[in-house]
């Protein structure tokens, strides 16, 4: 397992959750509702913040040689999540 893996796996786990989460939960309500729709806008803050974790905690972590050659890359990919989610909670 290896940290581009990590971040794979989280994007697929994220995408088979909605796949599976939203007939359920769409599942008894009218059809004019918008529950699957808030459903997702609320789950992408929960990517996010899975994807800040994985790129500030669990790389460094946990997978510290592949960290030391390539810092970059999660350091990267975790400020671009962190400004848009900070970007959304601040409604800009």
């Amino acid at each position: 397992l290896t940290p581009p893996k990590i971040y794979l796996l989280w994007a697929l786990f994220y995408f088979l959750f909605l796949v599976i989460g939203i007939p359920i939960y769409n599942n008894g309500h009218s059809g004019g509702e918008q529950r699957p729709l808030t459903f997702i806008a609320y789950s992408i803050n929960y990517f996010l913040y899975g994807i800040i974790c994985i790129s500030f905690i669990i790389i460094p972590v946990f997978f510290l040689n592949w960290f030391k050659r390539y810092w970059v890359i999660p350091i990267a990919i975790g400020i671009l999540f962190l400004v848009i989610l900070i970007g959304g909670l601040t409604n800009k």
